[in-house]
């Protein structure tokens, strides 16, 4: 008897242990654990957009010019140095002239005399003196070479005077006062700086899209922050053999001065405009086995998948041909962990 009340005893024991572990489960059991994910909303609006390409350039001179002396001879007097602003037709230099003067005086005093000569024979065979056509013409010849002669003379002398063909800057300097030149030897490189002109090389892909006159906005990496606009004035007919690009040249007015050859420059191009379009941040866009979609947020708080069409894109931004419209609010932080159909919770 005390063997049986023993075993019931035990079995109660069990049977109140079990009760007492049964409300702790179905109390963990009803805590529904609700996951969140933090993420950062953004509103769509119509926003302008404009599709760019941007490229590198450099600061060109309109011009460069060296200027030699025609003639040799002796240099008596310079009147530039390197950096001077020259104008065009200013004297640069003045070569001793002596020798092509002594020259001169003779041609002049040939040809005198064979004026002299001509008339003489002229006036006779006009009285109807013993000249034959042939003297006369020789006569003539002969003045007549005397005054190319006499031309010759002036012009070397003319040449003794080295002028400028350029407004610009003298950028070398070649030679000093007191030096021999031969017949063209290089006295000076003189630089045109105003206007300046922006080379730069056009890929095939997008050389379509520039024409004469297209403008552009120009930066340079000597003036942060500053930009100036431009048109096209050049294009190459054919690529760049080196490079494969098409060569574009624009003008840049600088009177100041401050641009100068060999300069980085930064060009871009705007392509295509648009003025109110559907754009949002690149980054919101997920791929995925159906193709690009962006998360919503609705008035709730829950997050959903929306599929979407993408039309052009620069670096930054996407514009969305379909699939969102003004107002919704899009995941632009976040969007990577996300599940249709989850709670977030928005931070700024």
């Amino acid at each position: 008897m005390k063997k049986h009340i023993f075993t019931i005893s035990i079995l109660l024991t069990l049977s109140l242990l079990g009760c007492g572990d049964k409300p702790e489960e179905a109390e963990s059991g009803s805590e529904k654990v609700i996951r969140t994910t933090r993420v950062r909303l953004q509103t769509v609006e119509a926003l302008p957009f404009e599709k760019k390409i941007r490229v590198v350039g450099a600061v060109r001179a309109k011009r460069e010019v060296t200027v030699s002396a025609d003639e040799g001879g002796l240099i008596k007097s310079l009147f530039f140095d390197k950096g001077d602003k020259v104008k065009k037709g200013a004297l640069l230099a003045l070569l001793d002239d002596s020798t092509l003067r002594a020259s001169l005086a003779e041609a002049k005093a040939a040809l005198n005399m064979e004026e002299l000569n001509y008339n003489r024979l002229a006036s006779l065979k006009e009285k109807g003196g013993a000249v034959s056509d042939f003297d006369l013409n020789k006569s003539r010849f002969k003045k007549e070479a005397a005054e190319a002669r006499l031309d010759i003379f002036e012009s070397r002398l003319a040449k003794m005077n080295i002028i400028s063909p350029l407004h610009g800057i003298v950028d070398k300097k070649m030679v000093e006062e007191g030096e021999l030149l031969r017949p063209g030897a290089v006295l000076a490189k003189i630089t045109d700086i105003d206007p300046v002109k922006i080379q730069t090389g056009i890929a095939e892909s997008v050389i379509r899209f520039i024409h004469p006159g297209t403008r552009v906005t120009i930066s340079f990496d000597a003036f942060p922050g500053e930009t100036v606009t431009g048109q096209v004035d050049y294009i190459a007919a054919s690529a760049n053999a080196d490079e494969g690009v098409f060569d574009v040249e624009i003008p840049v007015d600088n009177k100041s001065g401050k641009l100068r050859p060999g300069m980085m420059a930064r060009i871009t191009v705007v392509t295509e405009r648009c003025e109110a379009c559907m754009l949002i941040p690149r980054d919101a866009i997920v791929d995925t086995e159906v193709g690009p979609v962006v998360f919503t947020v609705n008035n709730k708080g829950i997050a959903s998948r929306r599929p979407v069409t993408l039309g052009q894109t620069d670096r930054d931004h996407v514009i969305i041909e379909s699939g969102l419209k003004s107002g919704d609010k899009i995941v632009v932080a976040g969007q990577h962990d996300l599940v249709a159909g989850e709670k977030v919770s928005i931070f700024e």
